[in-house]
């Protein structure tokens, strides 16, 4: 529309798209001067921002990661699906940038009674690293691996059999190198859970109105006593505002550690991974890497449902151009 043209945020608009040659956008939203300020008309505008800046592989956060050298993270998620496969999806990041992902996914039989234990984690692990440190010019001394979260019973499968995957995995990448990049890496593993029913909230909440008034932890609260285990490495990481509702924390188990990285380094590192979500110029509940491979699992679960995967032929699904 003509008349929206001399109006100051077209102005600005168009002048950022033709700066950056950004890609045209896919949604367009109409306002007024009025109602812009409005959240939900604002939000649409961040989000419509946020997705052209993704498109272009360009950050939304600066995080410098530089409190962790020669670091790498590594994602994984599996669940169950038809005919007894699981599926697994993982993702690596490009070396010690930590921006910045490869994504892998596979579908094998299950091969234990425990339908949330991956039997294609060693072979996609050792295919991530073999690919990705081929290009690597650094060897990497540290890998912060996340999993999404199981049981109590699971996590006993999980030490069992991930675990040993892992380890072999890391050797078996190292092998295929003619640089032995992952020579003496050490590597955690940190399982991720959402779904616990530990509520947070400020001890000395206000009276309003004749009521208690239950204030929520800010974003960014860490709670490593206390109510913690005794017996385990666990914390939980408040990393999402809560909009309603009492907050429920993210609750991190390390299941195995033999980094020298201290628990502050591993904290921080959680944390800043929380801001590298495209959709949100927000912290999103769990690092951003895990979230990603468990949206690709269940795209990738819908879209087979009845399907049968080829083991001959290349299934590649790929959600933006800056994650492939």
């Amino acid at each position: 529309d003509s008349k929206k043209k001399t109006n100051f945020h077209y102005k600005v608009f168009k002048s950022i798209v033709n700066k950056f040659n950004w890609l045209i956008p896919t949604q367009v939203i109409l306002y007024n001067e009025k109602n812009f300020r409005k959240k939900s008309v604002l939000s649409q505008f961040t989000n419509i921002l946020c997705q052209m800046w993704a498109k272009k592989g360009n950050e939304l956060y600066i995080c410098d990661f530089s409190f962790v050298p020669k670091t790498m993270v590594i994602a994984y998620s599996s669940m169950s699906v038809q005919n007894n496969q699981i599926l697994t999806s993982i993702s690596v990041s490009i070396g010690t940038k930590l921006y910045e992902y490869m994504f892998y996914s596979d579908l094998k039989e299950n091969t234990n009674n425990d339908t949330r234990i991956s039997p294609s984690i060693k072979s996609l692990l050792s295919k991530a690293l073999s690919s990705i440190g081929k290009h690597l010019k650094k060897s990497v001394e540290n890998i912060v691996i996340y999993r999404d979260a199981v049981n109590e019973k699971q996590q006993k499968s999980i030490q069992l059999y991930e675990l040993d995957s892992i380890k072999e995995a890391i050797n078996e990448a190292n092998d295929k190198l003619e640089k032995k990049i992952f020579e003496n890496t050490k590597w955690c593993l940190i399982l991720v859970s959402k779904i616990n029913e530990v509520k947070m909230f400020f001890k000395d909440s206000y009276k309003g109105n004749n009521q208690t008034i239950i204030e929520n932890i800010p974003v960014g609260t860490l709670v490593d006593r206390v109510i913690t285990h005794k017996e385990k490495y666990d914390f939980y990481l408040n990393s999402a505002d809560s909009r309603q509702g009492t907050c429920s924390p993210t609750h991190y188990t390390i299941l195995h550690d033999d980094t020298e990285l201290t628990a502050i380094q591993i904290y921080k590192l959680t944390y800043y991974l929380t801001f590298l979500s495209f959709n949100t110029t927000h912290s999103i509940r769990v690092p951003a890497p895990l979230y990603f491979v468990s949206r690709r699992n269940k795209f990738t679960s819908e879209v087979l449902k009845n399907e049968i995967i080829n083991p001959n032929k290349s299934y590649s699904i790929q959600f933006n151009s800056r994650f492939k």
